[in-house]
């Protein structure tokens, strides 16, 4: 009786309206160029945690992605997960290196719920460079499947000389 301990009443659900936005983050090297201050990595970032502000009942999960796409987070309403899993996301989050867009689009939409009631939205955020094929085909199949996507590019036309990390 201390602890004030509860059980649910028979029927009772809890309804929440939103959609489910699964987010796509380029983290490869190449992020780590500073032609958009301070760099297009943390751009991203700050892009990523704009959108879940705005998107308070939508579930959120998160596709990083370098040379291959890895699920870091599945779908969820915790947004403050989220967020820390964004903020912590750089090329050392992932073993390999390069830029495989088509299959973390394939990957993103693939992880995203089945269910029809909710909208499904699919968020890439990258610098663009890509080192495979097949990118047109994903986003074709994504789209006949009823996902919105969204491609948002981060860095500038012209680019920049890329650092090496290790000097």
């Amino acid at each position: 009786g201390l602890a004030n301990l509860q059980t649910p009443r028979a029927g009772s659900t809890l309804q929440r309206k939103g959609s489910d936005g699964r987010c796509a983050l380029d983290v490869s090297r190449s992020m780590h160029a500073d032609d958009v201050n301070p760099s297009r990595l943390l751009v991203a970032r700050q892009m990523l945690s704009r959108v879940m502000e705005r998107l308070p009942d939508a579930r959120i999960g998160l596709v990083l992605f370098a040379g291959r796409p890895y699920l870091q987070m599945p779908l969820t309403f915790d947004h403050s997960s989220a967020a820390s899993f964004i903020s912590a996301a750089g090329p050392e989050s992932v073993p390999s290196q390069g830029t495989a867009i088509a299959e973390a689009l394939t990957m993103a939409a693939t992880a995203l719920s089945t269910d029809d009631r909710t909208q499904k939205v699919l968020l890439m955020v990258t610098d663009g460079e890509d080192h495979e094929e097949g990118i047109a085909e994903a986003a074709r199949l994504i789209r006949e499947s009823g996902i919105h996507l969204m491609v948002a590019g981060v860095g500038t036309e012209a680019g920049v000389a890329l650092k090496n990390p290790e000097s």
